[in-house]
């Protein structure tokens, strides 16, 4: 036992300084080794919470898996059912270690003299598992799963979703495209949920060394989701050479945000050891780690702008000499802990849009009476006026926004449909900004 308890101290000292040093861990952790206030799910097969590295930091959570349910008894159709915690149904092989892999290169307890160093120390990991054995007893899941996934870890307080999995998916015509649908369409409403409820949503990009296309992508140029919606954070995978500076070789990429280490990573396994892996699904949870720090540090970033803040700090990189190749390639860069911390510190005072109204689980905001014209009030609190007021999506029918008073003026809707989410943008003259989901309906 002694033995083996110094050869894995050896391997976290060799391999793991590598490449916390490329990501500039170690300067991060000077500021901040995380909060037990922000929750980071992995959505994955399981975590073995009984390894030494991670006892005390999972918090079980459910496992979903596919079932046949019945109309009156009689009509089958597909359905979910759920166990009540979320370990791995088997150990070791054919994927079933794969999610306490991902928590340890998340949050391993570190400093404790064994095993490995997490990126962030502090913030509690939720386990959801979604995989289930095929008849080969390897871990698969499904576009339903998934979705069932993001939405409990949603409900259990997650601020950080991690999804290292993913499938090839696109929209395509049914009925001469009077009707257009989407391989992934439970997954898609689950990530537009996530961002509306102003939780960071976090994937692998793939490894099959393919070019993936933003949401929605079509049979001929396929999508890898979740990593190509657009709410979620698609993590490219960065191989040892060149001090992590170049693609891994069968890294996906095309819509990939940003770049990680994800190759030769050591990590927690089932049965309390080790084992390495290599992929963006060891690429992704070093983001999602250094998520969780950004919201430990300012809890008030909404996942756009932790994207921005990782952006703005990352390292850039340079493989192809073609700058749209390395965009493909890397995203905005490398993550970098240390000045991405730094920029945040101390915490800059950003705007606050108060919202009483719009919100998930909030009764929609007033469009107006049909035929009356209407308007409505935007109000942002702190920062440094004056403000500043952009909009992202579709505004009620026959309405704009005054961009300096943060007044949305409208004339008659005239609709008795579904109403209109948006998302408003308030930035001060620091530029520091806020942002937040509104859904507006107008009434009779």
């Amino acid at each position: 036992m002694i033995l083996r308890l110094i050869r894995v101290v050896f391997f976290c000292s060799k391999f793991q300084s590598a490449y916390l040093t490329a990501i500039n861990a170690y300067n991060g952790w000077n500021i901040t080794t995380g909060s037990v206030g922000v929750k980071i799910a992995v959505i994955d097969s399981g975590i073995d919470d009984t390894h030494p590295d991670l006892v005390g930091k999972i918090i079980q959570n459910r496992s979903f898996e596919p079932a046949i349910c019945y109309h009156f008894g009689i009509f089958p159709y597909e359905c979910v059912a759920h166990r009540e915690v979320s370990r791995p149904l088997f150990n070791g092989a054919n994927g079933w270690d794969h999610g306490t892999h991902v928590a340890g290169t998340i949050g391993a307890a570190t400093n404790n003299g064994v095993g490995i160093a997490g990126i962030t120390w502090s913030n509690p990991i939720i386990s959801i598992n979604v995989f289930y054995p095929n008849a080969r007893m390897v871990a698969i899941s499904s576009d339903r799963l998934i979705a069932y996934g993001i939405l409990d870890a949603i409900n259990g307080g997650a601020k950080v979703i991690n999804m290292s999995l993913g499938g090839y998916g696109y929209e395509y015509c049914q009925w001469a495209c009077l009707v257009r649908v989407h391989t992934y369409s439970l997954s898609r409403d689950a990530v537009r949920y996530g961002e509306a409820k102003r939780v960071v949503m976090v994937a692998s990009s793939g490894n099959d060394n393919r070019r993936i296309a933003p949401y929605p992508g079509n049979p001929q140029n396929q999508g890898a989701f979740p990593a190509s919606f657009n709410e979620v954070i698609s993590v490219g995978n960065l191989d040892t050479s060149n001090s992590f500076g170049f693609r891994y070789p069968d890294s996906n990429f095309g819509k990939v945000d940003i770049a990680a280490p994800g190759s030769f990573i050591l990590s927690t396994s089932t049965n309390g050891s080790y084992i390495f892996k290599t992929g963006t699904s060891m690429a992704a949870p070093m983001v999602s780690g250094l998520a969780a720090l950004i919201l430990s540090v300012d809890s008030n970033y909404h996942p756009k702008d932790i994207l921005k803040a990782m952006c703005s700090q990352a390292t850039r990189l340079t493989q192809s000499g073609n700058p749209d190749t390395d965009r493909e390639y890397f995203g905005c860069g490398r993550i970098n802990i240390g000045t991405t911390l730094a920029a945040l510190v101390p915490p800059p005072q950003r705007p606050n849009i108060a919202a009483d109204c719009g919100a998930i689980d909030q009764n929609p905001c007033p469009a107006g009476r049909w035929f009356l014209p209407w308007d409505f009030q935007f109000v942002a609190s702190g920062g440094t006026p004056p403000y500043y007021w952009t909009y992202e999506g579709g505004l009620p029918t026959n309405s704009w926004l005054d961009s300096n008073s943060g007044r949305l003026i409208g004339e008659p809707t005239w609709w008795f449909g579904p109403g209109w989410t948006f998302l408003i943008r308030v930035t001060d003259s620091t530029g520091q900004t806020d942002i937040r989901s509104f859904y507006f309906a107008s009434v009779l």
